[in-house]
């Protein structure tokens, strides 16, 4: 067998394998012995005899041949690219095949494979940690926080709607005179402030009283999800049916309870709070410093990317978000969107290699710990149902993957981090919280 490799790019490769005849004509044999096994011919012929192996040459010959070149084209194909050192990183491409009958048999695919990686000393990397002093006031507004969402709701009837109130309305959604699809609803429960719905429709309910009728005349936003409604004007007819405002509860034994203090003393509450914001701002850094460390890992490692894999990446991009904009009847980008999706696409794809190498080179396994933290974490989105969640994870094979891809970038990122040179960036905790420190 000879063997010919040709760069045709960086990453692109093309391959010519000539065969002998001999080890194809091999091949032929033990595919007729397979055949004769199975195949059933009437006239008395044994399977397996030499009547019956002649019978299937003769009959099935052209089949017989083709079944044999792939067994032995994929074979050593396989072999070439373990004693080439080549990793293909996509299915290699037949370009030509030669099968002359009694001649060597030749043929060539073109491929593209991994690039070859030597990640940088993670030492040369800087990372910021946003460090915060929480302070008394910081406290304060933590415990209001948590009154806030153990608070109980109260009718009003002596006072305008405000921010933070729970409306209760019917509401029409119309465009020019016409109403609208899922533009309407009765008894529909609003807290003003939340902003659930388009920019000026809570906003213009601040003030209202109950039993109160009101017009609202508003615009959707230009990148709205539903392209027959973004960037439209459009009226809502709204009829407020209550107002309920919030009563925070005090801060007494039931309170320290349901902060999980086991002795209920609501002097404890200031550092249970304390505590957990400490907790909370930890690990917030902590995965702030993931984001950094794989975002470096991205920037100090260039590397060529197989453009297979850039398309395949790309096209995964266009499905994901043209779904979300429930346009996915309609592909056709814009320069923008051809712009944008593409860099994604290479970033997600030399992440992804990137993480791969990192990951191979320090022999990273998922520790059972983390895994089972992550599956803690996600139970908690779940409305903290674990044993449906651990269900979930042994039963969906798809599941379990990703569950361990996360985990492994996740020890893969701190890798990085516990070598690179971190630097304390001071800041205040809600503004760390809030995303506003950068």
């Amino acid at each position: 067998m000879s063997v010919s490799v040709e760069k045709t790019s960086r990453l692109g490769r093309r391959v010519t394998i000539q065969v002998p005849e001999a080890v194809i004509a091999k091949e032929e044999q033990n595919t007729i012995k397979d055949y004769s096994k199975n195949v059933k011919i009437d006239g008395g012929f044994r399977k397996g005899s030499d009547a019956t192996k002649a019978f299937i040459k003769n009959k099935y010959a052209a089949q017989i041949r083709s079944d044999a070149l792939n067994k032995v084209l994929e074979t050593k194909l396989s072999d070439v690219f373990k004693e080439q050192n080549l990793r293909p990183a996509n299915r290699p491409q037949l370009e030509d095949l030669k099968d002359v009958k009694g001649e060597n048999v030749t043929y060539t695919v073109s491929l593209e494979v991994f690039p070859e990686i030597e990640l940088k000393d993670f030492a040369t990397i800087v990372l910021e940690k946003e460090v915060a002093d929480i302070t008394d006031a910081d406290i304060d507004k933590g415990i209001t926080k948590l009154q806030e969402q153990f608070a109980s709701w109260e009718d009003v009837a002596d006072r305008a709607a405000q921010n933070g109130d729970k409306l209760t309305i019917d509401f029409e959604g119309y465009m020019d005179g016409e109403k609208f699809d899922n533009g309407s609803a009765e008894n529909f429960d609003l807290e003003l402030g939340s902003k659930r719905f388009i920019p000026g429709f809570e906003e213009g309910l601040v003030g209202v009283k109950s039993g109160d009728q009101t017009s609202l005349k508003l615009k959707f936003p230009e990148n709205y999800g539903a392209a027959n409604l973004a960037g439209k004007d459009v009226e809502f007819k709204v009829t407020v049916k209550n107002i309920q405002g919030k009563v925070l509860p005090p801060v007494d034994a039931e309170f320290a309870s349901r902060l999980g203090i086991e002795d209920k003393d609501p002097a404890k509450v200031r550092d249970k709070v304390r505590e957990n914001m400490s907790k909370y701002l930890e690990d917030l850094a902590q995965t702030n410093l993931r984001e950094q460390a794989l975002e470096k890992l991205y920037e100090v490692n260039p590397i060529d990317l197989p453009d297979s894999l850039v398309a395949h990446e790309k096209h995964n991009i266009i499905h994901e978000k043209l779904q979300k904009a429930h346009d996915d009847h309609n592909h056709d980008l814009t320069p923008e969107q051809e712009t944008e999706f593409t860099a994604e696409a290479k970033k997600r794809v030399a992440v992804g290699l990137l993480l791969n190498e990192l990951i191979s080179k320090h022999k990273v396994h998922p520790q059972e710990d983390r895994v089972l933290a992550k599956l803690r974490s996600m139970a908690m989105m779940y409305g903290g149902n674990a044993d449906f969640i651990r269900k979930m994870y042994y039963e969906s094979k798809e599941m379990r993957q990703n569950v361990l891809n996360m985990v492994l970038t996740d020890q893969a990122a701190d890798l990085i981090v516990a070598s690179a040179t971190i630097k304390d960036k001071k800041s205040t905790f809600y503004d760390i919280v809030e995303g506003k420190s950068a």
